[in-house]
């Protein structure tokens, strides 16, 4: 009988995803690994930088072809890796791997402050959504993914998985209400790269510097936008650029260090040209290691600078605030982050004041906090969660 992991997604793969997914480290222990692209799901049109095109990578255009290529691994013993939200598009794909009988594993994971793990009442909170809306298209397509999940699960056409991992007390406890799966801890993907990269040589060296997380703010090769609608600040590259620069000189002024790029790495465009900073890509890591201070919005990459005990200045610009009821959103997102760590927040096109040097620091009773709820297992930063992720699946796998 022969053994395969099956990786399900609705990105094309790059060689960033293989990395941080776990696929690199899983071949280099010989398992025999694909990897589903299944862009019917969302039928994103924009394409990702960096694409790996391997013999292991397969390309499915249907539901029809899934079930096909599923049906024939009946026979294996197969797990599949669901990279996949559980919503009404994705859900006949659940629904495919129910009726086969085949093992899988998911994840919930990369949570941010927005969730708390806390009981809310559906109807108000569905209230709420409808009135602070991106869409109504986007409103009626959750509530419409909510109910239909809800009904298969109700008639059994769905299963959870045998493995859920999780980050995180507050998705550990969101699990728990939720599903029947063995519950597995690991740590954030991205404590797993610091630990891979916290030996390699700085990039900078003799300069001291603050690094910008890029959130490709006005970029449309963002992927995400064309799965969750429109990112409202899409082609605004004057008037954004115009603003960080100015806000860039004035934190270079104060501080005596310059400020770099670390580019969002779904973005292929070309900051530079506007910044005239040095912009490096797959490199976050190491730069908010060695780095005196983050500046950002509000992007996964801020775990690099929690987990390292980096000072954050979080930053929006006006147009942010008046573009839209999406973009107002994204700065209360951003001003929640804010207060849940302790940093602080500026509208960079208002009158303000940076805080002296030494009061520029991470609030550590807040950050512990936080990779307790959000990051860590068992708030143990050495745990290194692709040995503990190989390790289940080669056990469900000998089940």
């Amino acid at each position: 009988m022969n053994s395969k992991i099956i990786y399900i997604s609705s990105i094309d793969l790059t060689n960033y995803n293989s990395k941080i997914f776990g696929i690199d480290y899983l071949k280099k222990k010989n398992m025999n690994v694909e990897y589903w692209y299944s862009h019917f799901i969302y039928k994103i049109k924009k394409k990702p930088k960096d694409i790996v095109n391997s013999i292991f990578k397969k390309n499915i255009n249907s539901i029809y072809d899934f079930k096909k290529k599923l049906y024939k691994e009946k026979s294996n013993s197969t797990v599949v890796v669901l990279l996949l939200n559980l919503d009404y598009r994705s859900i006949e794909i659940y629904k495919i791997i129910k009726k086969f009988n085949i093992k899988s594993v998911s994840f919930l994971w990369n949570l941010d402050p927005t969730v708390d793990g806390k009981s809310k009442n559906v109807l108000n909170k569905a209230y709420k959504k409808f009135f602070q809306k991106v869409s109504y298209k986007e409103y009626f397509s959750i509530v419409y993914s909510f109910f239909k999940v809800r009904i298969y699960k109700y008639l059994n056409l769905i299963k959870d998985s045998e493995i859920t991992f999780y980050t995180g007390s507050i998705a550990k406890n969101i699990l728990k209400k939720r599903t029947k799966s063995k519950l597995v801890g690991l740590n954030s993907i991205d404590n797993d790269r610091l630990l891979e990269n916290r030996n390699k040589k700085k990039i900078i060296r003799n300069k001291k510097y603050c690094v910008f997380l890029d959130s490709a703010m006005t970029s449309r090769d963002h992927i995400d936008k064309y799965i969750f609608g429109e990112k409202d600040m899409a082609g605004l590259h004057i008037s954004y650029f115009k603003s960080l620069k100015k806000f860039f000189l004035k934190v270079e002024k104060k501080y005596k260090v310059k400020t770099v790029i670390s580019r969002h790495p779904k973005s292929k465009f070309d900051i530079k040209k506007y910044l005239n900073r040095q912009v490096y890509d797959y490199k976050t890591p190491e730069l908010v290691r060695d780095a005196q201070f983050v500046i950002c919005h509000q992007s996964l990459s801020l775990n690099y600078a929690i987990l390292l005990n980096k000072p954050v200045i979080f930053i929006y610009t006006q147009k942010m605030l008046d573009r839209s009821d999406a973009t107002i959103s994204l700065v209360n997102n951003i001003k929640l982050f804010a207060k849940k760590i302790g940093q602080r927040v500026f509208n960079i096109d208002k009158n303000f004041i940076l805080p002296e040097k030494n009061e520029l620091k991470p609030n550590r009773k807040k950050y512990n906090l936080h990779k307790r709820n959000y990051l860590l297992e068992n708030n143990n930063q050495e745990i290194y969660s692709k040995k503990i992720f190989y390790k289940n699946l080669k056990a469900i796998l000998n089940k």
